[in-house]
């Protein structure tokens, strides 16, 4: 059985530790009108595309 500390600083940030590895990663923090959530209505395909196109910028994917 493994147990981890996490430390203070690492919950305050958008970093974590993998359990299983070891190694860093970050979670992006996107803000909430730029994220898709379920249920959420376009008005054409383009639309959703934008918005898609907006939360992966915001989340440092692209």
């Amino acid at each position: 059985m493994a147990f981890f500390v996490v430390s203070e600083e690492i919950v305050a940030s958008n970093e974590r530790i993998c359990p299983k590895t070891g190694s860093t990663f970050k979670i992006s923090v996107v803000r909430d009108d730029l994220t898709l959530k379920s249920g959420m209505m376009f008005g054409s395909l383009g639309d959703c595309y934008s918005l898609y196109l907006k939360y992966v910028t915001a989340a440092g994917l692209v």
